[in-house]
């Protein structure tokens, strides 16, 4: 069995700047400037020959190449104790488009979509004790904005549950090409 996932990557310098950002959050655990990412779907475990079928589904993708803006850091649940703090992105029609076509090209190879709507984002900690958490964290740094990230191509990830967290290993990169 693989676990997986879809994401675009982000450029070093964004993922430095990220990881700094998750290094502030009192009670928190930063998720490691190599592993930040934007998720796209998540695929969960599949059998290892189902790989095969899900990577020519993937390559099978014809998406325009787009740009996407990270724009402003929030916490999931929006109320209540606060779990995951995260980089949120601008609206970008291709980036859904993106993810519903990903979606869409899945279900042939038994892959069903998730049930609550896209929320695009970038988790950048993970709160171990989230009364230790201070919300004007997220006032302080709600005018985080990055330039445009040019994205040019999906990746499919595998990633490996460790108890310091997940680890996420690249498995195959696809291209926008329409």
């Amino acid at each position: 069995m693989i676990r997986l996932f879809t994401a675009i990557d982000i450029p070093t310098a964004i993922q430095d700047s990220l990881h700094q950002l998750g290094r502030e959050v009192r009670g928190a655990r930063a998720v490691p400037a190599d592993q930040l990412h934007l998720t796209l779907t998540f695929i969960g475990e599949v059998e290892d020959q189902r790989l095969q079928p899900i990577h020519q589904a993937l390559a099978a993708i014809a998406a325009t190449p787009f740009a996407i803006v990270l724009q402003g850091i929030g916490c999931f649940p929006p109320r209540g104790p606060a779990r995951i703090i995260w980089a949120g992105v601008q609206a970008q029609p291709l980036l859904h488009r993106l993810h519903s076509l990903i979606e869409i090209s899945l279900i042939p190879c038994g892959i069903a979509g998730e049930k609550r709507s896209y929320s695009p984002h970038i988790t950048i900690a993970r709160i171990k004790t989230p009364s230790g958490f201070d919300r004007s964290l997220l006032q302080h740094h709600a005018a985080f904005m990055t330039e445009e990230i040019p994205v040019k191509e999906f990746v499919l990830y595998s990633s490996r549950l460790t108890p310091q967290g997940a680890i996420h290993s690249m498995e195959r990169r696809y291209p926008l090409t329409a």
